[in-house]
């Protein structure tokens, strides 16, 4: 008798250590998950190529439909980043019909409009806003009840899908269409908690501002912020758009008038070159991060900074350059 409970209690010892051993490999695999999310969170506007490879460890993993979903959302975007927009689009698409989860289903809508934006996809883009919007009503009803994490993710494509309309609006000149979007970012963007994506909001808003004096400080406000953080792709972002506002020279000499400190906040010296610079910046901060469209965009603003400059055989190189990244 004594030896059959002997192995009853040797098989009972296994039996919990076994249990104890599951237990600790979830407990350190949803850790892991949670920490690669993380990473893809955090390395949003700091570099892409750690975006994607968080992303495809996650996706590996197959951790249940809603992280799955967040790993393909995230891989789509790094695609769509690096102009491959036929793989962005499937991922996406995926997401879609697959997705048990709205939130990810709404950040696949939002992609989707970014990559019509990028593409001129018109009646694509007005079919996938339609969409998000029909998300977005749904998720609202619920919002009060969602998980913190679930809020935040919901906040985020809210605020995102605020900045691609604004773009997107302003660059077909809908104004008031534009003026719209511009009002539903500031909304949404109360709700946010994200400071690095503030920043991204602010600086789509900031364009609107008729003053450009105040426009200027705006930007080099978020440039500073956002080199400071490490956040490659808004400061490429930040630089470009001051180069664009900063070409006319007549301009550069009203803000020395207005404001006579403020360009020299920026550290690059008021020249006429001071377009350029901020250009060059912009076109090695896109390369750095991994965006080629607007690596591309950047070329042909330095493109036409040395055209004003009369250096025509130097603009001529940086187009040729442009044009076979496309």
């Amino acid at each position: 008798m004594s030896k059959i409970l002997c192995n009853i209690y040797a098989a009972l010892l296994l039996l919990l250590v076994a249990a104890c051993g599951s237990g600790s490999r979830d407990a350190a695999m949803e850790q892991r998950a949670t920490l690669l999310c993380g990473i893809i969170d955090e390395c949003r506007y700091k570099d892409i190529a750690r975006v994607d490879s968080a992303a495809v460890q996650l996706l590996a993993m197959d951790t249940g439909n809603e992280l799955n979903m967040i790993a393909r959302n995230a891989l789509a975007y790094a695609a769509m980043m690096q102009m491959n927009y036929r793989r962005a689009q499937q991922l996406y698409l995926g997401v879609l019909a697959s997705s048990q989860c709205e939130i990810e289903r709404l950040a696949a809508d939002v992609g989707l409009m970014t990559i019509c934006y990028r593409t001129s996809a018109n009646r694509e883009f007005f079919d996938c806003r339609a969409s998000a919007l029909a998300n977005i009503r749904r998720i609202s009803e619920e919002q009060a009840t969602l998980a913190s994490g679930d809020r935040e993710r919901f906040v985020r494509a809210m605020v995102e899908f605020g900045v691609v309309s604004v773009c997107y609006f302003s660059n077909i000149g809908l104004q008031e269409e534009r003026d719209a979007a511009a009002e539903y970012l500031a909304k949404a963007l109360e709700q946010c908690d994200d400071v690095s994506l503030r920043v991204y909001a602010r600086m789509i808003l900031a364009g609107s501002e008729p003053n450009i004096a105040k426009r200027v400080e705006a930007y080099i406000r978020g440039l500073n912020f956002a080199t400071g953080r490490g956040l490659v792709w808004l400061s490429a972002n930040y630089r470009l758009l001051l180069a664009i506002a900063l070409r006319s020279e007549a301009l550069q000499q009203q803000i020395a008038s207005d404001a006579p400190q403020l360009l020299g906040r920026l550290g690059y010296g008021v020249t006429s070159e001071l377009p350029l610079a901020l250009a060059t910046d912009a076109v090695n901060g896109f390369a750095l991060y991994g965006d080629e469209y607007m690596k591309i965009e950047a070329l042909s603003v330095a493109a036409s900074c040395n055209t004003q400059q009369g250096r025509y055989y130097e603009a001529l190189s940086l187009l040729d350059e442009a044009l076979a990244d496309i």
